[in-house]
């Protein structure tokens, strides 16, 4: 039985992790579209315009030049689009954390999951000196987050749920 509650307990710590780790996977995804939009803008657009500023042919989607400012323009949505979500989970993530009770332990999470800082940043932050003071308030932090049991949480958190 007890080999069984680690299990669960681990299970449960990784779909907080997953939880806790979103506004992060975000930041992935606005780093992989920003390097995609730079691409696109290094790359040679022909000049396809008469002097009245409209394109050259009848019909404005088959003018290089439109569809590459499209793209751009769809890539910056897409962009934008990824920024507000990040916003947004951000904020269901502080929101989880704050509710953790030991002032140490949401400390931590804090730090690791809303600053991005090393365990040796928090050691310091903490006035701890060994790391294993900070994995023991991680883990009880993991252990305190209450996961939002909502459709809006990616498919992955929600079928890990289901299956602890």
């Amino acid at each position: 039985m007890g080999s069984m509650d680690r299990m669960e307990r681990k299970a449960r710590r990784e779909i907080v992790v997953d939880f806790l780790s979103r506004p992060q996977d975000i930041d992935s995804e606005i780093a992989y579209e920003t390097r995609r939009l730079n691409e696109l803008r290094q790359m040679p657009c022909t000049k396809s315009v008469r002097y009245d500023g409209m394109p050259r042919n009848k019909s404005g989607h088959s003018d290089p030049t439109a569809l590459y400012v499209e793209k751009i323009c769809e890539q910056e949505d897409k962009i934008q689009q990824l920024i507000l979500k990040r916003v947004e989970v951000r904020q269901e993530v502080s929101d989880a954390i704050k509710l953790v009770k030991d002032e140490r332990a949401r400390t931590v999470l804090e730090a690791v999951f809303l600053e991005d800082k090393t365990y040796d940043e928090i050691m310091e932050l903490l006035d701890y000196t060994e790391k294993s003071g900070i994995r023991k308030r991680y883990l009880q932090g993991l252990d305190a987050i209450v996961v939002p049991t909502d459709e809006a949480l990616p498919d992955e958190i929600t079928e890990l749920m289901a299956v602890g």
